[in-house]
């Protein structure tokens, strides 16, 4: 093999690889997710200390506010889920469905996020990414599983960080 041939082998090979890694890259940042998770206050009757503890669902469903099919349809032992927010409007709604097989109790909730949506350009291979600041959480005219909400992290990017905590007593 001439001195020739051998620089453009290594130059294809070279691009070749870089060209896998950009798209490997692509995969890994454009996963973005509000993520939710569901806590307890525990009670200490001696001393009266509370502390915060996950609480998992027995039984949850989440179906988005004029979607079609379920996000999580009947999951058992949940203590958070991954949710999707829309980039088209700054308000998306979700329908949490918790049953409770012991007491035979189905409660819904729905839960409407409000936020301002960024859209970032990432590169030529990669293209937009849209990421979302959390304005606010609530519940619509409903409080029948969920007793508070907090806001743990605004930012819904790739950081893959709880961004909002939903507390119940049981």
């Amino acid at each position: 093999m001439t001195k020739r041939n051998w620089f453009w082998c290594v130059l294809l090979c070279s691009l070749s690889l870089v060209s896998c890694k950009e798209d490997e890259q692509c995969r890994q940042e454009r996963y973005v997710r509000m993520y939710v998770g569901f806590y307890r206050i525990n009670t200490n009757t001696a001393t009266g200390e509370q502390t915060e503890g996950k609480l998992y669902v027995d039984t949850l469903s989440v179906q988005g506010v004029g979607l079609d099919g379920y996000i999580y349809e009947k999951v058992p032992r949940k203590d958070s889920v991954q949710l999707l927010l829309n980039n088209q409007v700054d308000v998306s709604e979700f329908v949490f469905t918790f049953e409770d097989t012991l007491r035979r109790q189905v409660l819904t909730d729905t839960l409407s996020v409000h936020y301002a949506r960024m859209e970032s350009y990432l590169s030529f291979e990669c293209g937009c990414l849209y990421t979302f600041t959390i304005d606010s959480v609530e519940t619509r005219a409903t409080r029948n599983f969920i007793d508070s909400i907090v806001i743990n992290s605004k930012e819904v990017n790739t950081a893959n960080v709880e961004n909002i905590k939903i507390y119940h007593t049981p």
